[in-house]
């Protein structure tokens, strides 16, 4: 199996990134297309910043969602808790007990 360099990265943060990449793509694009049907340049420029917000947006609202719903992560490491010096079978002392 091959190794994951995501393991133990939080899914909230893979999706920002990835949301962050689309918006970026999404607003280039839209700008770029709006000024080969010849739109005003800064028309262009409102346009593809709209949908860089609107794509970051979404992506933010799906993130805080998955972050209310997804159960709450444990410890990995167990609770640590003293363990009794006494041997296996052996019945306590008294003088165990008084301390």
């Amino acid at each position: 199996m091959a190794d994951n360099c995501y393991e133990g990265v939080p899914l909230t943060t893979l999706w920002m990134s990835l949301m962050g990449r689309l918006a970026v793509c999404t607003g280039s694009l839209t700008a770029l297309t709006s000024i080969w049907t010849h739109v005003p340049l800064p028309q262009a420029c409102l346009r593809g910043g709209l949908a860089w917000l609107a794509v970051l947006a979404i992506g933010k609202g799906f993130a805080a969602l998955a972050k209310r719903t997804a159960p709450a992560q444990q410890d990995s490491t167990p609770a640590l808790r003293p363990v009794p010096s006494a041997t296996r079978g052996a019945l306590p002392d008294s003088s165990d007990a008084a301390a």
